[in-house]
C-alpha cells in the first residue's frame, strides 16, 4: 500500500455478523489498514446470531473513510430494486466505484477484491493465504440458485426479509427520493 487506508464499517441491529466480520478480518491484514466500526452510539449492537459487537466510533466521530463498508444480511438482494439498484446474481459486482458481495462467503471474495483495489493483487493473495481462504463446501446449496438449495427455505427467507427489513428499506428509499416497495 502506498498510503494507509482507513476502512469504516457500518454496524446496525441484527447485522449478519459474518457479513461484517469476514471482510473486516481480511481488511485488518492489509499493511497500514485502520478499521472503525460505526454506529449511532458506543453501546453494543446486537447481531442476528444473538451476540453483540462493540462500535469503535459513533457516526459523529467517524473519520473520513477511504473505504466505507455496509454489511448486508438476509434478504437484502430482493430489496435492492427498492433503493434503485439493479440486482445481479454474482458473488462480487463492481459498478464504477461501488463493489458489492452477495452472501457471507462472498463477503470474503468482496474483501479480497477491495484489497486488490486499494493495494494490489499480491497483497490480496497474501491476505487470502494468511487466512487460508480456500473454500470447498461439502454441499451445493449455498445460494438460492444452486441445485441443492431448498426452494421452500428460499421462499420463507425472502418473505421474512420483506416483512422484517422491507419497511426499513422503504423508509431509506423514501429519504433518498426513490420509489418504495
Amino acid at each position: 500500500m502506498s498510503r494507509p487506508v482507513r476502512f469504516v464499517a457500518l454496524l446496525f441491529p441484527n447485522v449478519t455478523q459474518l457479513d461484517l466480520t469476514g471482510p473486516v478480518q481480511l481488511f485488518s491484514r492489509l499493511p497500514g489498514a485502520t478499521i472503525d466500526l460505526a454506529w449511532h452510539d458506543r453501546e453494543p449492537v446486537g447481531t442476528d446470531a444473538g451476540f453483540a459487537i462493540m462500535p469503535t466510533v459513533t457516526f459523529d466521530e467517524a473519520p473520513q473513510a477511504d473505504v466505507l463498508m455496509v454489511p448486508g444480511g438476509q434478504g437484502a438482494f430482493d430489496l435492492l430494486e427498492t433503493i434503485g439498484a439493479v440486482p445481479e446474481q454474482a458473488r462480487v459486482v463492481r459498478d464504477v466505484r461501488i463493489i458489492t458481495g452477495g452472501g457471507v462467503t462472498s463477503g470474503v471474495d468482496f474483501a479480497l477484491t477491495v484489497a486488490a483495489e486499494v493495494d494490489d493483487d499480491a497483497a490480496a493473495r497474501a491476505v487470502q493465504l494468511a487466512v487460508e481462504y480456500d473454500p470447498h463446501p461439502p454441499f451445493d446449496a449455498g445460494s438460492p440458485t444452486r441445485p441443492e438449495a431448498d426452494a421452500e427455505q428460499v421462499r420463507r427467507a425472502v418473505a421474512d426479509a420483506r416483512r422484517s427489513r422491507g419497511p426499513v428499506v422503504s423508509r431509506a428509499a423514501s429519504r433518498l427520493g426513490l420509489a418504495s416497495c
